[in-house]
């Protein structure tokens, strides 16, 4: 078995059938590579639709448990995945046709714990399938570090940017942790900095779905405090990954660089996050800034810079760093969305 694809599944029966049709119209013969369907406690008819691709594709197959969240969907997919190599898509997103045969060779050919490529985005009726790029470029390509892959590369958060070697996964002791929103971030940083053999090719292989409704446009009050705990759970991870790479002498300058302007850009977003919601400012954004003020990610000193730039982060980061603007001007913007609001009803 040459490639698993894990693909958890909780309530999204009017993206699925397009996922996992994208999933098989690829360039490897079915029984090279399988397709992991984790059904996380779907109530929807999202299990109905997998099992009829499974029940006519046997490469297809259905896991089912309760609804325990992204994360825990994914770990039950290393355990089950058989592949050489693992690769991790979203059930509301898809893939472009006839890509995975490269991507596969490139990893044989290149010996490589980790290939990255290019991606879309598109909107939820979105339909583009075909990578637009030479697929000359499979055949050159430069490969270092993990290391030194973030060093130099605005590096993808999200985990459906990378293909995996599921040996050198399974020997770094790296899962998902359970419970978590922005689980991404930190399983990329620290499965990255533990990898040695590390390439990218420009192919635009992944198409990430912009719909309503998706866990990262959700605003409630519940989803918000848990997305902000998850940003403030990110930054003190990279923290911890950056310590001690620091201690083991492994960390180049450029890396530690690219690391905190990585850490500042998720209090950034924590920040602007809480402020566009109708979560009460006080006693969570105070409380968290006191935190991240200890370990010298607030105020912020090095964002915008890398791999974010412009004049709005400019502004907006001078009115985050002083309590005097930032608290007033939430208020304007909360305004400014509930009149947005009356005005769309």
């Amino acid at each position: 078995m040459r490639l698993s694809i894990v693909v958890p599944v909780y309530n999204v029966e009017a993206y699925l059938r397009r996922c996992l049709r994208s999933l098989l119209d690829q360039d490897l013969d079915p029984s090279d590579y399988e397709v992991l369907v984790i059904n996380d406690g779907s109530e929807d008819g999202s299990l109905e639709i997998a099992t009829s691709f499974a029940l006519n594709n046997r490469n297809v197959m259905i896991h089912s448990q309760e609804n325990l969240g992204h994360s825990a969907a994914r770990n039950a997919g290393i355990s089950l995945a058989t592949g050489k190599y693992i690769y991790f898509v979203d059930s509301d997103d898809y893939i472009a046709s006839n890509v995975l045969a490269g991507l596969v060779r490139t990893m044989d050919r290149e010996q490589l714990q980790i290939l990255a490529f290019g991606y879309s985005s598109v909107g939820p009726d979105g339909e583009s399938s075909r990578a637009r790029v030479d697929y000359a470029v499979f055949q050159d390509v430069a490969v270092s570090s993990g290391i030194q892959f973030m060093a130099t590369h605005n590096h993808a958060n999200t985990v459906w940017y990378y293909i995996l070697d599921r040996g050198f996964l399974g020997d770094s002791g790296i899962t998902f942790e359970v419970g978590k929103l922005v689980e991404d971030a930190l399983f990329t940083a620290n499965v990255m900095s533990a990898a040695s053999r590390v390439a990218f090719v420009p192919i635009d292989v992944y198409r990430y779905v912009q719909r309503p409704g998706s866990a990262m446009r959700t605003r409630s009050a519940a989803h918000t405090t848990t997305l902000v705990a998850g940003y403030e759970g990110v930054v003190f991870g990279l923290e911890e990954l950056r310590q001690r790479l620091q201690v083991n002498g492994t960390a180049s300058t450029a890396f530690v660089n690219r690391l905190v302007i990585r850490q500042q850009s998720f209090v950034f977003f924590l920040i602007a996050r809480l402020i566009r919601s109708e979560v009460p400012m006080r006693p969570i954004l105070p409380e968290a800034l006191e935190r991240l003020r200890a370990i010298d990610m607030y105020p912020l000193t090095r964002f915008p810079g890398g791999d974010h730039k412009g004049l709005h982060l400019t502004l907006l980061t001078m009115i985050f760093n002083r309590a005097y603007l930032l608290y007033p001007f939430s208020r304007v913007v909360r305004l400014l969305y509930r009149l947005r609001r009356q005005k769309g009803t």
